[in-house]
Order: structure tokens, then sequence, then C-alpha cells
């Protein structure tokens, strides 16, 4: 480069401190110049990067690749892909539930437990990736994004845990041949209406 150009410092001594300089402008330059390309980045990353085993509710691609850890805003984007997927499989967890405690389905009942081992399994990797992740060089945006993330994904998982958790009761319910009266499946009905509601206002506050 200093060839074609001829950079005046090209024939100066090399010190530490012009060294730490010029790094600096290169790391600057090559964000400024990559950052209007970031979506299309995190994109390529996605078909890049697959989850070969790629198991279990909700089919969710192994985007967090230690690779990405590099450029940490990239990674606090594929996070956050991560995590509201996470909420979504969540929010099908809770709903799914509601309808089996009014009438039990086997095959609904195995799909909530899939769901609610798949967002443990979510929580693990994600969690422990937002742990390494909130160790680099962040911006305040992307760190109060992480710790963010970090609290909701405690909650989704949560949310599962009481998905499966009613579904324990409709099971019980199913084989002991116990049913609700007239008044107590209206009740019910009004309160199930009101969890969707607060779920979905939930999942778009998020």
């Amino acid at each position: 480069a200093n060839a074609i150009f001829h950079f005046g410092f090209g024939s100066r001594p090399v010190s530490p401190v012009s060294i730490a300089v010029i790094h600096s402008l290169f790391n600057i330059a090559i964000t400024v110049i990559l950052l209007p390309f970031t979506k299309g980045l995190i994109r390529l990353s996605a078909l890049m990067v697959k989850d070969r085993k790629n198991t279990g509710a909700g089919n969710v691609p192994k985007l967090l690749d230690e690779r990405l850890l590099f450029s940490p805003s990239v990674a606090v984007q594929a996070c956050e892909g991560v995590t509201e997927k996470m909420g979504s499989i969540a929010e099908q967890t809770v709903r799914e539930a509601i309808e089996v405690v009014r009438r039990y389905d086997k095959k609904v009942g195995a799909g909530i437990e899939e769901h609610e081992v798949e967002l443990d399994r979510l929580e693990d990797q994600l969690g422990s990736y937002l742990v390494k992740l909130s160790s680099k060089a962040l911006s305040t945006e992307d760190s109060r994004k992480i710790s963010r993330m970090l609290h909701a994904i405690g909650d989704f998982e949560r949310l599962g845990d009481h998905g499966v958790n009613l579904l324990k009761v409709s099971r019980e319910m199913e084989e002991k041949k116990i049913s609700f009266s007239a008044e107590a499946a209206e009740e019910i009905d009004v309160l199930s209406a009101a969890i969707r509601e607060i779920l979905s206002l939930t999942m778009q506050a998020f």
C-alpha cells in the first residue's frame, strides 16, 4: 500500500504508540465500511453456520458460533434472533397447555414436553454464549441488550415449565376422569383469554 500511495509515515520508526493508533484507525475504518452490511452479514453467517443436529421443537439453527464473538455487534443481533425464537416457543407452549387443560390431547401434550426440553436447551446454550459475549468490548447499547436477554431467557424457560405443569394437571384429570363444572369451565375460558392476551402483549413489548 505504501508503494502505491506513498504514506508519509512509511519511513518513520515504528513505536508501540504508532502501532496502536494505526490499529485503532484500521478497526474504525473497517467498522464504518461494514456497518451498512450488518444484516447481510448476519444472513450470510446463518447460511454458513448450520446446526447439523438441529433437533427439538422450533427447529432452531445454531447461529451462536464462537467465531461471531470476534464481531460483538453481529453476535448480539444473532442472540436477539435466537431469543425471539425462544419467546415464540414459550408462547406456543403456554397456549397449547391452556387448550389441553380444557380438552386433553395426548399428541399436543407430547409437543408441549418437546417444547419444554427445547427451551431448556436454548436457555443453557444462549445463557452461556451471552456470558462469554458480555466479556467483550461492547457499546452501552449492546451491553443493555445482553442484560435484557439474560433476564428474558430465564422468564421464557419458566413459561415452558408452567406449560408442563398445566399439562400434568390435565393428564391427571384425564386419568382420574375428573371434569370441570359448567361454571368452572366458563371461568377458565375467561382466564385463558386473559392469559392469551397477556402473552401476546408481552411478546409485542419484547
